[in-house]
């Protein structure tokens, strides 16, 4: 059990006799059992005291003067006349007849009188002690001390103690340079260990200060640590919480989780007298703890519900709510609030609560330290509240519990949502009907509607459908325009060279008759030479006339749905050379260059010769029209461009052996296609030719042609933005399966 009295900081607890004696920073305090409490002891030592030491029934207690309490008797002893502060007192376990003082001025040396009334004889100050403070002084064990100092620490080695004179020149000291920031030293079972707020270490048997291993698990926690009289280990940490220790078998210290009530109260400053009663010293004054009584932490307890209110009422309580089997109370209020506690009362303002209502809340509420617990406005239905409570070790109390049933309002009984139903469905039946009728009058104008709609719709759909044959059908023409042109042109040259051949022979057969006239036979002969020749000529340019007549009609001969297996490298030349001569024909300011690039390893490829013819014309006129325009000085993006001058319109056709497929693309150097439309070129009716120039479905008509192929028809181009480096252009790439 703890008691705590409320004292002047305490910074060390002695028993002289039955007498407690406390070191506080008002003095010197004594326990009074007559008047049972704690009194001042103003005749002796009345600035901070920071220690007291029992000697047999003497009380050493340092301070602006070290004195001896004897009996009621207080002894002055001697020392240095530096008017130096005594702090710490320290009598060796292992050289009882020595006395070692820290100061303010440096470790003060005492051995034990030979008189009464010199109960310590001062000897001096330790070596290497003098002008230094010491603050703190522990016995080591060992026979060695420990001295922590303004200078750093110091250990002061054995070679003096255990003696019973003391000789000042066989007292030495050894020095460590350690950071000033060690805050804390400690003995924990034998060994001496020090804490610089981030590392701990431990003076070793090589007399030096290693890194400890046996706080590592809580050593990043760690704020001060100690191990108490009793034997118990523990520390605090830097949140200002205090954990008993236990080792492990490895030797290391881990926390203790198990709950105790002790932890708490643990301090540096303690006592522990005869009855293993134990005493703790802190800023709060004097805490007692009697582990001999009985331990409270081990019993069960339970959570009483103190008190139910309404808004209308005060509920009478039957067995705290802890009875079981009690009859569920009908109440209509539908407020309530709930009062409870537990009698746990050790450090019951730790005790924390946890709630529950069972047809309201899905679990249990997170712990708080309400004790109380308010619900509005619920809902009509059976409810049970529980309640429970946890100790500040963490034991869990039993439940109270109180049930109840919230009764509905008459406009929420089954009677009222009766006649609501019965209400709400004449409502309805009624509004069914009258929009019912609605309904078929709208039916019936909207059927009106959508009759003249659809006839309006058949008759846009059909004009459409006309249209777009009339449309397509001046495409093919277009197209049937420029291959007759194109047609016409190739036939021309030879029926030119044909009518200049036949004209000719005839003035060279009226020059014949006339040297034959005249008897010229060696003329003669040279003039039927030369219409000889000229009649191989228009014998030769005759058959070409005759090839190309022959190859159109074998064109129009084929089927227009049937595939046949064609050269694809002489239908690309003859409709390039069609397409350039139709145009030249249509514009004889038209000028361009082309050129082959014909892959020879072509394998033939069934398509429908005219349907492919079709596209390649489409593609080739479009490429030669690109650079007509970009040759003209009008064309907006190209006005002032130095080299425009320089520039050859130019049209390539090449095909590729891919293995699996064709490839037949139709490139050119005019101004691209910017990219914004790029992808809107293969869409019917899209053109960017001038209005009556073009239908816009040449691309979109090639596309379905090769698409029907089971081919690809793609476009790559660069557009007139970058003119400036010659980078502009379009290729068309045809894509088909050799099958």
């Amino acid at each position: 059990m703890v008691r705590s009295q409320e004292l002047p900081g305490i910074n060390s607890i002695e028993k002289k006799g039955e007498e407690l004696y406390l070191a506080t920073t008002a003095g010197l305090i004594a326990f009074d059992p007559k008047a049972k409490s704690f009194q001042p002891r103003s005749e002796l030592n009345t600035r901070v005291l920071y220690d007291l030491v029992r000697d047999g029934t003497d009380l050493i207690i340092p301070g602006n003067q070290l004195q001896v309490l004897r009996g009621d008797r207080s002894i002055l002893l001697d020392g240095p006349e530096d008017g130096s502060r005594s702090f710490l007192a320290l009598i060796p376990k292992s050289s009882p007849n020595q006395l070692f003082v820290s100061s303010t001025s440096g470790l003060l040396v005492y051995q034990r009188g030979l008189s009464a009334e010199t109960p310590w004889e001062y000897i001096g100050k330790a070596p290497n002690t003098d002008k230094k403070g010491i603050d703190f002084i522990l016995d080591l064990g060992n026979g060695n001390l420990f001295l922590s100092s303004t200078a750093g620490l110091i250990i002061l080695s054995q070679g003096a103690l255990g003696l019973e004179t003391v000789n000042l020149n066989k007292i030495k000291t050894k020095s460590f340079d350690v950071d000033n920031s060690i805050t804390t030293y400690s003995m924990v079972d034998g060994e001496f260990f020090i804490f610089d707020g981030e590392k701990m270490q431990k003076y070793s048997e090589e007399e030096k200060f290693v890194t400890a291993e046996e706080f590592s698990a809580v050593e990043s926690e760690l704020f001060d640590f100690n191990q108490h009289k009793s034997g118990l280990v523990w520390y605090q940490s830097k949140d200002l919480k205090k954990h008993l220790l236990t080792r492990n078998s490895d030797g290391k210290y881990v926390k203790d989780e198990k709950p105790n009530a002790i932890a708490p109260y643990l301090s540096q400053v303690d006592f522990i007298d005869e009855d293993s009663i134990m005493w703790f010293g802190s800023p709060r004054g004097l805490i007692r703890y009697d582990p001999k009584k009985e331990n409270q932490l081990a019993k069960e307890f339970f959570t009483l519900i103190r008190r139910i209110e309404t808004k209308t009422d005060t509920l009478p309580l039957i067995g705290y709510g802890r009875v079981k089997g009690v009859a569920i109370e009908e109440r209509k209020e539908n407020s309530y609030r709930f009062e409870f506690a537990a009698p746990f009362f050790e450090d019951e303002k730790k005790t924390t609560y946890q709630t529950y209502l069972e047809g309201f809340e899905g679990d249990w509420v997170d712990w708080n330290e309400n004790k109380f617990k308010e619900y509005t406005n619920l809902s009509p239905g059976t409810y049970t509240f529980k309640v429970r409570a946890k100790a500040f070790t963490g034991r869990i109390s039993e439940e109270a519990g109180y049930s109840f049933v919230v009764l509905a309002p008459w406009y929420a009984t089954w009677w009222a949502y009766s006649l609501y139903a019965f209400f709400l469905f004449a409502l309805i039946a009624t509004i069914v009907k009258w929009r019912s009728q609605q309904l078929k009058s709208e039916n019936r104008r909207l059927e009106e509607k959508v009759e003249l709609r659809t006839s309006e719709l058949e008759k846009s759909l059909n004009d459409l459908k006309s249209t777009q044959s009339q449309l397509i059908q001046s495409e093919k023409m277009a197209s049937l325009g420029e291959l007759t042109a194109g047609i016409a042109h190739e036939i021309q040259n030879p029926l030119n060279f044909v009518n200049n051949f036949s004209e000719l022979s005839n003035e060279l057969i009226d020059e014949l008759n006339e040297e034959l006239d005249k008897g010229g036979i060696e003329e003669a002969r040279a003039i039927s030479t030369d219409i000889k020749q000229n009649l191989s000529k228009i014998n030769h340019h005759g058959k070409r006339a005759d090839a190309i007549v022959k190859g159109m009609l074998e064109h129009s001969r084929k089927s227009a749905g049937e595939k046949v297996a064609i050269d694809l490298n002489a239908l690309a030349d003859e409709y390039l050379r069609l397409s350039y001569h139709g145009l030249r024909a249509k514009d004889k300011s038209f000028n361009a260059d082309f050129e082959l690039d014909l892959d020879p390893s072509l394998p033939k490829v069934e398509v429908i010769p005219q349907d492919i013819g079709r596209v390649l014309l489409n593609l080739i006129n479009n490429s030669f029209y690109a650079v007509n325009e970009r040759s003209r000085k009008d064309l907006p993006g190209f006005q002032n461009l130095e080299n425009l001058e320089h520039f050859k319109p130019l049209v390539t056709i090449s095909t590729k052996n891919l293995g699996d497929r064709i490839e037949i693309s139709v490139s050119d150097n005019g101004p691209g296609i910017p990219n914004a439309i790029k992808e809107k070129i293969f869409q019917p009716f899209f053109t960017t030719k001038p209005p009556g120039s073009g239908t816009g479905l040449g691309l979109s008509l090639s596309y379905d042609i090769v698409k029907a192929h089971g081919g690809e028809l793609t476009v790559e181009s660069q557009d007139y933005d970058g003119i400036h480096s010659g980078n502009t252009g379009t290729v068309f790439y045809i894509l088909l399966p050799i099958l």
